[in-house]
């Protein structure tokens, strides 16, 4: 879409929400309000993260900000590697104070089967699986859900923690990413 311009400005000249850019996916050119592009955003994984302990830590780069009084879908996929098939591990979403979450988790567990997880409470273990079906291997899990603040706006971090002690559960640095999309 070289050479278009943005013309018929909200207010004669100052962008607001409502105007509309130029957006070209998959090679057909579309319209979208600025508002609704601000409302999304994306954090991905910096650096390999570990934790070999039964505590839920926070995976340092994975969090969200979270705006008072808003709610939220939130979707991510999540590239694990386990130290052994025997040695699950743990997911968790904390959210601002007085916030509601419902977080669902689908990921592979030994023999080939599949763990689906849901949780209504924040700051506990919201998904885990207490096995994975390949060891020292990238495992994808997905997790998606919904983030309803109240009061309070602040981070959504993503917590993570081993089934076994002295096992190590890595969540792989830029092949992990969770997004937070404002419904409201």
């Amino acid at each position: 879409m070289a050479g278009t311009k943005i013309s018929g400005l909200a207010d004669g000249g100052a962008i607001q929400a409502a105007d509309q850019v130029p957006v070209n996916r998959g090679g057909t050119n579309y319209r979208a309000a600025l508002g609704m592009l601000a409302s999304v955003q994306d954090a991905v994984l910096p650096a390999d993260v570990a934790n070999s302990t039964q505590t839920l830590a926070d995976a340092t780069g994975l969090a969200l900000t979270l705006a008072a009084n808003a709610a939220y879908a939130v979707h991510g996929l999540l590239t694990l590697q386990s130290a052994a098939t025997s040695t699950g591990y743990g997911l968790a979403l904390d959210v601002p104070a007085g916030a509601a979450v419902s977080l669902t988790g689908l990921g592979p567990s030994s023999g080939g089967g599949v763990a689906v997880a849901d949780s209504y409470a924040d700051g506990g273990t919201n998904f885990w699986a207490a096995s994975v079906n390949v060891a020292n291997a990238n495992v994808a899990v997905h997790v998606f859900g919904a983030v309803a603040t109240g009061g309070t706006g602040g981070a959504a971090q993503l917590r993570f923690l081993s089934e076994v002690a002295g096992s190590a559960v890595t969540l792989k640095g830029g092949l992990c990413w969770l997004r937070a999309t404002r419904l409201s």
